[in-house]
């Protein structure tokens, strides 16, 4: 029997009331709360970005604290819901051509950790400035085969997002001194950049 009078015994009560009513009526509760979700989406919205603005390192070290715990509920969601998963991470799903792209991504980014690590070593020393227009600011270490992780041609980011881009005039110029790069070592500067 409850003690009426005494408060901490009545909202223990309430507690274990709602516990209850909810786990016996499942099917009611849903619709319940999905009827509310539908018709307030922006006063929940509006709540969650005020909470998360309040409280901007809580997701990180929720996250940093809770990594074994959300692996191991990410591999049951994707063992439950296996059509739901992206072909990019379920490999049986690629079509060929898929396949042979991943396989070109992984050795690319094998070759540029393998990069990395040889000039922290000091096996490999990169020129400091762009073989195309001598620029020194944000250079990149392009590879053109990525077997051979120690032929690098120092480029800056710009040529390097031009070279890729390849549509450009430019982008021929730059085409040319990468494959003259091994030939000679003073290149002229052009104003491609």
């Amino acid at each position: 029997m409850v003690n009426w009078k005494n408060k901490e015994e009545v909202k223990k009560y309430h507690l274990k009331y709602n516990r209850d009513y909810r786990k016996n009526n499942v099917a009611k509760m849903k619709a319940i709360n999905k009827n509310y979700r539908e018709k307030n989406k922006d006063k929940i919205k509006e709540s969650q970005e005020k909470w998360r603005t309040s409280h901007p390192d809580y997701q990180k070290a929720y996250l940093k604290n809770n990594r074994e715990h959300i692996g191991i509920l990410k591999y049951e969601w994707a063992e439950k819901n296996p059509s739901k998963i992206s072909s990019y991470y379920n490999p049986e799903k690629k079509s060929t051509y898929n396949k042979m792209k991943y396989k070109e991504d992984k050795t690319k980014s094998q070759t540029q950790s393998r990069t990395n690590y040889l000039q922290k070593m000091g096996q490999i020393k990169c020129n400091e400035s762009c073989i195309v227009c001598n620029g020194n600011k944000n250079m990149r270490k392009h590879h053109e085969d990525y077997s051979a992780p120690k032929e690098i041609i120092p480029l800056c980011n710009k040529c390097h997002i031009t070279y890729h881009r390849g549509k450009t005039p430019h982008a021929t110029v730059i085409r040319k001194k990468i494959k003259n790069f091994g030939l000679s070592l003073v290149t002229p500067t052009l104003d491609c950049c």
